[in-house]
């Protein structure tokens, strides 16, 4: 093995060299090391030698001056030359990532490396070289190396990593680095043109890059103009190119830069960092067609090429343009252009390359777009696993979907179901029973083939299960041998009619565990289709192996019992390790399996020990599942979860009211044995659940099921419910369509139990009559060839007559109004009732309906014995569910409504163009989007060709009534209407424009003083009369709660404002909560702050203070105290600028005004300290008395906020006493001494980005509406 010398130039790198040479040894044991320090003033040399004679590592500091790069790293290899075979150059803050080893025969003279990741600029250079040979580096700056002497190529070396240029050295701490560096490669170029040296080209190309890493971009222009004009490198020029379209983007002038784009064509017609840029300009501009045209000369390379293309021969590639940012934006230009085919091939790019270095919002963008071309992705194995092992990715990044964006890719994988049940082979070679498989089926052969052939395609480790047993309950003859025939190496246990049941299988499972003893048991039902390729025995085995002891003995394939992709919005559980959580049975807030005990007999793999410790499945109950679940977790037993969906529940769902299992196919009840009473119960509403729980035992009833009713509150419009309900005459609310989708589906359940031919049905807010179930018996010995049989209904009058027997009589149809809450229906009305709607829908509530179902015979139990109080309106008494919903819902499901803005429970008047009464609101938009002039239309029916103020209407003016407002061109942005307490909303709009990527835009937010809107922002509380709608709008609190009882102003005092009402609102970011939102008052944008402060070296170390005479609160009070107290200090290296309106307090230090939103800047930006209190102590009350200087880059001594470190590093400010002067005094003057602002300035600039980018009221309010909405596109939005 060739021998190496570690050669470096250093200078004061003493507080990382013995990290970066300890780092290095891990991949690189070198025989000798050669270091030449320029002058350092700290430890270093003692650092490499002491470092180096532990190691036992021989070599040599050398001591030489500093002149440039190119003169010091030339020493540098004369000092090591001939020393090793190979000299190893690096720099003591650069480090090396993933996979790295030198090639195993190095014979090139030369070896070229890979700086950065991936998904960051990319180049190559040498840092290997033929040490027999004389070198030297060429450059003051950006130096490159030559050899003095004859040599070959230089050879690249490839693998999975990367070096990292590093920022952390000695250099990189000053902010004036890259300025400073321009400068020295301006001379430098002015230096070489003059004397014909060919570096100028280099020191141009360079110097323009220096002055874009200054923040300069402007003064770069000239230099890249110059590259292009020269015979150079010509990826040098494509560079150049970039950077020029980029510069006079900023400039505010793309067209200018334009030319460059097509342009660098000419240098490399390849690269995607140009096209891109074309691709966005001419996409931003509505030219999609042109954009297309230009991605078309680069389509062959990019779709079939680009892939393996090592792009050893290119100059800092962006790989994040070719890899996500390309193929995102030619996703929205192909779709515009009906070009879907090329849609899919970009989405599939980004699957391929898998870059994740953006934020949520692309990826939600991303997601949304998939809808309209998710039809042309190839449906096979390879392409959906790799999708999910995406979803995957994304997720363990810590990004989520949407529901909506979940449901597109259920619906996607649902699709792709004939490709995962394809047959396949599989052959098992007999071997010890430690790991066994078992299934159970029923009648259902179809779904057990899907179950098996899709564990065959993605289970790529099923042949290391050691046996397959299959338990099959009473399918038909033929299934059987086709079974057997096709999966032959399931071991099958037939069963006979008298073994019906689940049970009984899961029993004979027990047994067969019992008696094979495996290790390990995987189990699952016959109806879940897989679409990850996983290891799946090989993790489940190696994670229970290594949980035994946590008392973790299953672990299920699916993350919190999830049946469907959709499922992901699940939440709850305890991260264990990547991949893994543990079953959490404490709720959280949303969606949460956290009812269910631990274990389940979803698929999943199981401890037999554990299964046979518990014994078998026989229960007192018929719902043994729980039973066992609950005998499991009180044992101490826990599962645990694979944290992914693996598998899709093909069979019915748990939440499926129809359908059938196969409970339903073998005709045995799941959870009560031929039940055939039912009681109709919101789970919302556990306190009427317990009531007529209560109401029956007193009864003596003890045989019923609770079916849990459909509730309208979070229905979901489906196809089916549209067809149904469409043309109703209860204006859709939603209480009528759930309560007649649980009699429907109780109603088709019963047409398909063959063994009942009967139900009762109750609904939960009754009361019974006396002795009630010897009446019932009466009646239900009377049923036959009747078809319903109401047990009590509401009546027109009192007309309940008295008898002394309870008997049956036809119903008096005049009389009634409703009686659902309590009767009898047989199948014979059952189908009646089924057939009706199937020709008519439910046009009415379902009391109404069964009134004038055809056909159907009717009667009713007299005199009643069960009862129910009538809700006659939002007035009375009765607590109904139904009659005092008065909300709506929108019977679509197409997706007219992104070219419309709703309005709720308010009108815009006049303007009409026409009336269509009666029309659903699906039709009234096609119809008003084909009107010439129609620009809204509201839900009455009428068509408008202009629209004015929004107001509530005697017609309009509660929720479910509105006016739809159609979308203009420019409607791709989100509007957000501004509304505050101490302003006008066009006043609020100009004082926080400063704080948006520009003219208050904040990507696709803009805010707006006007009511055209989606969403209204409410700072602090509204002014008397604003209007809003309260669900779209956000609070914001920025004001200062004052709990001090004497003080009499503050947030307290707002009334109904101090604490508004969550649930009535979008969300109330109060403080109690949430971090106060930043904001500034220095006339400084966005833009602006986002480059480096220039401190005014004529302030040396002088502390600001912009502050105002108040002097009631608190901080008022410490602020004016203390800055006084200083002053008498009079000490030299304290001294206060005081900036103010009046200098009421007569501040010796006192400067003058510095005024919020006009020049306060001129008050912070310039200095390097800055002292300021907040006015009120509280917990997350954060405001732009730290937020600006911290935007202004200067150290703040504070005070203020207690849990302020919870939000921003506390090495960004310093903490200061306010109840002890002297020790504040003394940790000011000390951290002045120290230079602290120098020490932490890139700490400032870190928590700086992090203001600006995160808690900056902008991306603040980007977040809480990307929470809200169901996506942001780029292209097209929901509501």
């Amino acid at each position: 093995m060739p021998t190496i010398c570690l050669t470096m130039i250093v200078k004061d790198e003493g507080h990382l060299i013995r990290d970066t040479l300890k780092h290095l040894l891990t991949y690189i044991r070198f025989d000798s090391w050669c270091i030449c320090d320029t002058g350092s003033t700290d430890n270093t040399i003692f650092e490499i030698e002491d470092f180096f004679a532990k190691e036992g590592i021989p070599g040599s500091i050398h001591r030489h001056a500093w002149k440039d790069f190119g003169h010091n790293r030339t020493l540098a290899f004369e000092a090591a030359y001939n020393t090793s075979d190979y000299a190893f150059v690096w720099d003591a803050d650069d480090e090396i990532v993933g996979d790295f080893k030198l090639p195993d025969n190095m014979t090139a003279d030369w070896y070229k490396f890979t700086f950065g990741a991936r998904g960051c600029t990319q180049y190559r250079r040498c840092q290997l070289f033929n040490n027999r040979k004389k070198w030297k580096y060429v450059g003051v700056l950006h130096e490159c190396p030559a050899c003095v002497e004859t040599c070959g190529p230089s050879a690249d070396v490839f693998g999975d990593y990367h070096f990292v240029s590093g920022r952390r050295g000695a250099r990189s701490k000053d902010p004036q680095k890259y300025l400073k560096d321009a400068l020295i490669l301006d001379k430098a170029f002015e230096e070489a043109f003059a004397a014909n040296d060919g570096l100028y080209k280099r020191y141009a190309f360079y110097c323009g890059n220096s002055y874009v890493s200054a923040g300069l971009r402007e003064k770069s222009i000239p230099f890249y103009k110059k590259v292009l004009s020269f015979d150079t490198w010509s990826q040098e020029q494509y560079i150049a190119c970039i950077e020029l379209f980029d510069a006079y983007e900023q400039l505010g002038k793309p067209e200018e830069g334009l030319f460059y784009l097509v342009e660098s064509f000419r240098y490399d017609s390849q690269r995607a960092e140009c096209l891109l840029r074309l691709v966005k300009y001419y996409i931003n501009r509505g030219m999609s067609q042109v954009a297309l045209m230009y991605y078309r000369g680069i389509q062959e390379y990019y779709e079939n090429k680009y892939e393996h293309d090592p792009i050893e021969d290119k100059l800092f590639v962006r790989r994040c343009d070719a890899d996500f940012y390309l193929p995102y934006y030619m996703i929205i230009a192909a779709e515009r252009c009906k070009r879907l085919d090329i849609c899919a091939n970009m989405f599939t790019a980004i699957l391929k390359y898998k870059y994740l270095g953006l934020t949520d919002w692309w990826l939600q963008n991303l997601f949304h777009n998939l809808q309209f071309f998710i039809t042309h992705i190839p449906t096979t194995v390879a392409y959906a696993t790799g999708l999910c092992s995406y979803i995957d990715l994304i997720h363990s990044k810590g990004f989520r979907l949407q529901d909506s964006q979940y449901a597109t890719l259920y619906s996607y994988l649902t699709s792709c179901t004939p490709a995962f049940a394809a047959p396949s082979t599989f052959l098992t070679t007999p071997r010890p029973l430690r790991i066994l498989l078992t299934m159970t089926t029923c009648k259902r052969i179809d779904l057990f083939r899907k179950t098996v052939n899709s564990m065959l395609a993605t289970w790529t480790d099923l042949s290391t299960v050691d046996s397959f047993f299959c338990v099959d309950d009473c399918s038909s003859r033929d299934d059987r041998i086709a079974m057997q025939e096709e999966f032959p190496f399931f071991e099958y246990y037939m069963k006979t009619p008298a073994e019906r049941g689940h049970r009984s299988s899961m029993n004979i499972i027990w047994q067969k565990l019992k008696e094979e003893r495996p290790e390990f048991w995987i189990h699952l039902e016959d109806d879940w289709l897989f679409v990850r390729k996983d290891s799946y025995v090989a993790n489940s085995v190696n994670f229970l192996t290594k949980y035994k002891d946590a008392n973790i003995h299953q672990v299920l394939f699916n993350r919190n019992y999830a049946e469907t992709y959709t499922d992901w919005n699940i939440m709850g559980g305890i991260p264990l390790e990547t991949g893994f959580f543990l079953h959490d049975t404490n709720r959280v807030s949303g969606r949460s399996c956290a009812y269910w005990k631990h274990y389940s007999f979803r698929p999943s793999m199981t401890r037999v020990e554990t299964i046979l410790s518990l014994g078998d499945y026989t229960t007192p109950n018929t719902f043994f599942e729980g039973d066992y679940a609950k005998r499991y977790a009180d044992k101490g037993f826990k599962s645990a979860f694979f944290d992914t969906i693996s598998c899709l529940h093909i069979g019915k769902l748990t939440s499926d009211k129809k359908g059938v299992n196969a409970y339903t196919l073998n005709n045995t009840a799941q959870f009560k044995q031929s039940q055939n009473t039912y009681v109709v119960n919101l789970e919302r509403r556990p306190d009427r659940k317990h009531a007529i729980g209560e109401l029956f035992k007193k009864a003596g009833i003890d045989s019923y099921s609770v079916f849990p009713a459909v509730d309208g509150n979070s229905l979901v419009v489906t196809e089916e419910i549209v067809n149904l309900f469409t043309g109703n005459d209860f204006r859709n609310r939603r209480g009528f369509i759930g309560c007649a989708l649980s009699h429907y589906t109780l109603w088709k359940q019963l047409l398909a139990d063959t063994a009942n031919e009967y139900y009762i049905i109750y609904e939960d807010d009754i009361t019974l009559a006396d002795d009630y179930c010897n009446k019932l018996a009466k009646l239900v010995a009377d049923i036959e060839g009747k078809d319903v049989i109401y047990l009590g209904y509401t009546m027109i009058g009192s007309r309940n007559e008295t008898a002394v027997d309870t008997r049956i009589v036809r119903c008096n149809l005049h009389t009634y109004i409703g009686g659902t809450f309590g009767y009898i229906l047989t199948k014979s009305g059952c189908k009646k009732l089924l057939d009706y709607i199937e020709s008519h829908g439910i046009k009415h509530g379902i009391d109404y309906l069964m009134k004038i179902c055809t056909g159907l015979d009717i009667y009713n139990a007299q005199p009643h014995i069960v009862f129910s109080e009538w809700v006659e309106g939002s007035n009375s008494k009765g607590d109904s569910d139904i009659q005092k919903d008065y909300t709506s819902i929108e019977l679509v499901v197409s997706d007219w409504k992104k070219d419309w803005i709703y309005h709720d429970a308010v009108d815009s008047s006049d303007y009409d163009i026409m009336h269509l009464p009666g029309v659903s609101l699906h039709a009234l938009a096609i119809k008003a989007a084909s009107t010439q002039g129609c620009v809204a239309f509201n839900t009455l029916g009428f068509l408008k060709s202009k629209v004015g103020g929004f107001a509530k209407t005697p017609y309009i003016n509660s929720p479910g009534r509105g006016i739809y407002v159609k979308r203009q061109p420019t409607d791709s942005i989100i509007r957000v209407k501004m509304l505050c307490n101490w302003c006008s909303s066009e006043d609020l709009c100009k004082e926080w424009k400063n704080m948006s990527q520009g003219e208050n835009r904040w990507n696709s937010i803009q805010l707006t003083s006007e009511d055209d809107c989606d969403y209204y922002v409410i700072i602090n509380k509204p002014r008397q009369g604003a209007f809003f709608i309260p669900e779209k709008t956000v609070i914001f609190h920025m004001e200062p709660w004052c709990g001090n009882e004497a003080q009499k102003w503050g947030v307290k005092t707002w009334g109904e404002w101090a604490r508004p009402d969550p649930a009535k609102f979008l969300q109330v970011r109060s403080h109690d909560r949430f971090v106060n939102t930043g904001f500034w008052q220095i006339n400084k944008t966005y833009t602006e702050l986002k480059g480096c402060v220039d401190k005014d070296a004529a302030f040396g170390s002088i502390i600001s203070s912009v502050c105002s005479s108040k002097y009631f609160d608190p901080g008022h009070i410490k602020r004016i105290d203390f800055m006084k107290f200083i002053e008498a200090k009079w000490d030299s290296d304290v001294q206060l600028h005081i900036y103010n309106e009046d200098n009421k307090h007569g501040f010796a230090s006192y400067q003058g005004k510095a005024r919020a939103f006009v020049d306060k800047e001129r008050g912070i930006l310039p200095y390097k300290y800055y002292f300021m209190c907040e006015n009120n102590v509280e917990k997350n009350f954060i405001t732009e008395k730290l937020w600006e200087p911290i935007l202004c880059e200067s150290l703040c001594f504070y005070w203020g906020c207690p849990n302020v470190s919870d939000y921003i590093n506390p090495l960004a400010y310093v903490q200061l006493d306010m109840n002890d002067f002297e020790a504040s005094f003394q940790i000011v003057k000390a951290a002045i001494q120290e230079n602290l602002w120098e020490k932490r300035l890139d700490i400032l600039r870190e928590e700086k980005k992090k203001i600006l980018d995160t808690y900056n009221f902008f991306p603040t309010l980007e977040r809480v509406l990307k929470d809200a909405r169901e996506v942001f596109s780029t292209e097209k939005r929901d509501e």
